[in-house]
Parts: structure tokens; C-alpha cells; sequence
């Protein structure tokens, strides 16, 4: 099980790729979400989730643009229909992303739905999320023994390097991490890998020939590190691929699981507890988690990957995750988020 003998630990990337005494300069303090704070009846029919986090304020280190990565330069905006992304070109040779922790979850509505009430009640969602999810979530992804990305939370400048871009992310509460590629300097866990690719290509690679085989132990530990964190907006997007040359021709390819908006989300409320029966993904972070919607998204990829591993390996990877997610593993990774966080519900999670 090569995951199992990876010579590099995802600590190790973390420290080489966001060093925690470099790129900032000073700190701030800002509010996640202030518009997400609700009285007693809106949170008993739409939920409380975590609103007292989007609602209280946290110190953050302001990005230092001029020395983080040896300089950060604008390269254009990304991201999906939800986040807000800033693609930067360090002068370090890497790329790197800023993403806004607050979403826009009404993109994906049609234009008569748009500025309703119906409108207001989906955004007012992003509650259920928790802010800056990943921070922890790589922290535990670590813990497991697989690879991943790693972000900080970081506060953007009102700084003119961002040129066209000061106007809209200037002051933006978000988080920072690498975004590995082919071409790139590659992080040390995957300094052996000779290409990144995104699921669509990686799925149509994984078919070019015998010799390209899947790590099937690693992505089986990834997933049940997904379920873990109650993350359910898994699919092929939702992790890069690394090829890795076999010795006899073809490659390998590793999971990198990224974009940990999702991890520990919990919806709740009447309204929507009333419509858990229609609409799947409302998932709760807490008492029995029902596995159905947490396997519901990447269910086509998981049989496609997942369907030549036998029972027995099923069993020694879940122990082999179990075994490094103990209480000291747990610990550490609610340690990495905001002291006002953790002083609010730190112990519950």
C-alpha cells in the first residue's frame, strides 16, 4: 500500500509550502460573516449551525504580498459558483490561491429566483458551513497519513499590488494555500509524481492503457477521511491527481483531496430537517451520521475506483486511519484554528 509507505508526511508540506513566521504583516481583526447573525425565531426555523462563529471577531494575520513566497503577483480570478478566488504567481516559482471564506450561494439560481426570499434563505445557508473548515480539516487529512493541500487564514491587503483586483478583495477575510501543477515546483509528498491533472483528464489518462493503475488504498483512506469530516461535495473535481512513473512503464496515480468548504457542515432547523427527505445533502455534523448522502456525490467515481479492492484491504486501511486519528490527532487539529473559535466550540468539536 504505497500510502502506507510514503517516506514524506503531509507535515512536512505544510511546513514547506505556508511557513507560518513568513508573509505577514501584522494582524487584524475581522468578522467572518456578521450577516449571518440571527435572532431566537429565524435560527429555530433556518437553523443556528454556527452562527456565533460567522458572528465573532478573530485576529488574522494580514498577507504580506511583497515577501510571502518571495512576492506575490495578481495571475487572475477562479474559483467555483460559491468562492470568490484570487490566483497569485509567488516568486518561489509555485501558485498559489486565495480563497474568500464567506460564499455566494445564489449564483446557481435562476434570474427569476434571484434577489427573493427563496434567495435570501439559500445564502443565509453558508451559516451551516464552518468558516475556514480547512484549516482543520488538512490538519486531520494529516493525521491519516494522506496527502493534501494546506491553507492558512489570512486577511488580503488594501495594497495597489493587486491592481485591477484591489477593488474586490482588498480587506477579504480567506485562506491561502499552494495549487500544485504540472510545471511547477511540486510539494515534497509528490516530488516523485511527473504530472497533475484535474479529474476530468486523470479519469480519461487512467484509461489510456493497463499500466496506468489507481492507488486504490490511498483513495479509500481519502474517502473515509471525506466521511469523517462529514464532507459530502466529494467528485472528481474535488481532488487533484498525481501521476506517478512505475517502474516497469505506466504510472500510479494519488488522490490530493483540496476545497474543504464543506467539512463539518450541519444543517439544521425545522425548515430543514422538514425537507431532509427531499433534498439529500442536508447532512448533520453530529449524533448518527446517515452514510447515504455522504457517498451519494462520488458515488459513480468510488465504484469506478473503488471496485477491485477487496474486503480485506477495506479493513486494514480503516484501521490503519483509525489508528492515527486518536484523541492527540483530534486535539492538534482544532489547535490550528482561531483561539476565538476554539474558545467557542473547540470542546464540541
Amino acid at each position: 500500500m504505497t500510502w502506507l509507505r510514503t517516506p514524506f508526511r503531509a507535515a512536512v508540506l505544510g511546513a514547506a509550502l505556508l511557513p507560518a513566521a513568513l508573509g505577514a504583516q501584522g494582524t487584524t481583526t475581522v468578522t467572518a460573516g456578521e450577516r449571518y447573525r440571527a435572532g431566537g425565531l429565524h435560527q429555530w426555523l433556518l437553523g443556528s449551525s454556527y452562527r456565533d462563529l460567522w458572528a465573532t471577531p478573530i485576529a488574522v494575520p494580514v498577507l504580506d504580498l511583497s515577501t510571502f513566497a518571495g512576492g506575490l503577483t495578481p495571475a487572475g480570478t477562479g474559483g467555483g459558483n460559491q468562492t470568490k478566488s484570487l490566483r497569485l504567481r509567488g516568486g518561489d516559482g509555485r501558485e498559489y490561491a486565495f480563497r474568500s471564506v464567506d460564499k455566494v450561494q445564489t449564483h446557481t439560481l435562476p434570474a427569476d429566483l434571484q434577489g427573493t426570499l427563496t434567495s435570501r434563505v439559500v445564502q443565509d445557508q453558508v451559516s451551516s458551513f464552518w468558516p475556514g473548515a480547512g484549516v482543520a480539516a488538512h490538519a486531520l487529512e494529516d493525521a491519516a497519513g494522506v496527502p493534501h493541500t494546506t491553507e492558512r487564514l489570512f486577511v488580503m491587503p488594501d495594497d495597489p499590488r493587486l491592481g485591477e483586483y484591489r477593488a474586490e478583495f482588498a480587506g477579504m477575510l480567506g485562506t491561502l494555500e499552494e495549487r500544485p501543477g504540472t510545471g511547477r515546483p511540486l510539494p515534497p509528498e509528490l516530488a516523485n509524481a511527473d504530472r497533475i491533472e484535474d479529474g476530468d483528464t486523470f479519469l480519461v489518462r487512467l484509461r489510456a492503457g493497463p499500466g496506468e493503475r489507481m492507488d486504490d488504498r490511498e483513495y479509500l483512506a481519502v474517502r473515509l477521511v471525506d466521511i469523517l469530516l462529514g464532507d459530502w461535495d466529494r467528485h472528481p473535481g474535488q481532488y487533484l491527481w498525481a501521476s506517478v512513473p512505475r517502474a516497469g512503464g505506466g504510472h500510479t496515480w494519488r488522490a490530493l483531496p483540496r476545497d474543504r468548504d464543506y467539512a463539518f457542515v450541519d444543517y439544521d432547523g425545522v425548515a430543514l430537517n422538514a425537507a431532509r427527505g427531499m433534498i439529500w445533502n442536508l447532512v448533520r455534523f453530529r449524533g448518527q451520521i446517515d452514510l447515504r448522502p455522504m457517498v451519494m456525490n462520488a458515488s459513480q467515481l468510488d465504484h469506478r475506483l473503488l471496485g477491485g479492492v477487496p474486503r480485506a484491504a477495506w479493513d486494514s486501511v480503516t484501521r490503519a486511519v483509525r489508528a492515527g486519528l486518536g484523541d492527540a490527532a483530534i486535539d492538534a487539529a482544532v489547535a490550528t484554528l482561531p483561539a476565538e473559535y476554539r474558545a467557542r466550540r473547540g470542546a464540541w468539536l
